[in-house]
């Protein structure tokens, strides 16, 4: 959660649609390294998990957390036929976290190309800030 903290104190969120996160905003690295961070670290370096149960991990087991409360997560996080497969192509090796905690608005590297519902977001690495595609994921909001 990226936030400003004006001059004159406080802290305000932010409500931007900037990429990369402007240089003055505050927010946790992980805010745009979190999955580079799972595949540098815990898989490719550490040997913590396996690339498939990294991407699991990543991809599905969020979905299905997520899926008896929201109908829609049930097509995602898996590719077959039907499902809203998002695809990210990369080579380990090149997968570098560049965030910190006191620069946390550096982007990570390392991802070749990226699709979102067949839209590429990252062509040959570089980051297409024109592009928009997908579809905003919502839930009936039901009161108790």
């Amino acid at each position: 959660m990226p936030m400003y903290v004006p001059k004159d104190g406080g802290i305000v969120p932010y409500n931007g649609n900037e990429w990369p996160l402007p240089a003055d905003l505050i927010n946790h690295p992980r805010s745009g390294a979190t999955f580079t961070k799972i595949l540098q670290d815990y898989m490719r370096d550490r040997q913590l998990l396996s690339l498939s149960d990294a991407i699991k991990k990543m991809s599905l087991m969020p979905a299905q957390t997520l899926e008896d409360y929201v109908p829609q997560m049930k097509n995602k996080g898996r590719i077959q036929v039907g499902m809203d497969a998002d695809i990210a192509i990369f080579d380990l090796n090149d997968i570098k976290v560049n965030a910190t905690y006191l620069e946390p608005y550096h982007p990570s590297e390392g991802m070749s190309y990226v699709l979102i519902m067949g839209t590429s977001i990252i062509e040959n690495g570089e980051l297409l800030l024109d592009a928009s595609p997908g579809l905003p994921i919502r839930r009936e909001v039901v009161s108790n």
